[in-house]
């Protein structure tokens, strides 16, 4: 539900949007197509979403992350091998949605122009957002 939502929101407001069920699905359409953001809810079914991203970030793919989740901690978004990466907790309304789509994608073409690894590179405009699983 949270996944359909946060789609609607987000193509409503002219992002192109991937959806995926799993987190295979989710790193499967990582690999086949270039993303400027991703949003994952971390208390989801199979990986967490945590250990998901971390398995991006030990392959080298440093997307920026939004984590949905109503547990996750400020210290743990800190962590520099999670960056760029920010937290929205649930539950949340549509325009704290594209607030913080809108925020993470400044902060990680700043992380970018620092030298630091930064989005992958994508031909399209507007951004594209992949919404991994959402935990029910």
């Amino acid at each position: 539900m949270i996944r359909e939502m946060s789609a609607q929101v987000l193509r409503s407001a002219g992002y192109w949007v991937t959806t995926a069920e799993s987190s295979e699905a989710a790193r499967h359409c990582i690999q086949e197509q270039s993303f400027e953001l991703m949003i994952t809810d971390n208390q989801m079914p199979g990986v967490p979403g945590l250990a998901f991203v971390r398995g991006l970030r030990a392959a080298q793919i440093h997307l920026p992350i939004l984590f949905i989740s109503g547990g996750m901690s400020d210290e743990l978004i800190q962590d520099e091998s999670l960056q760029p990466a920010a937290a929205l907790p649930k539950p949340f309304s549509p325009v704290h949605l594209l607030e913080a789509v809108t925020a993470v994608l400044t902060a990680a073409r700043a992380f970018g122009e620092a030298g630091q690894p930064g989005r992958s590179k994508s031909h399209r405009s507007p951004p594209q957002a992949a919404d991994a699983p959402e935990g029910r």
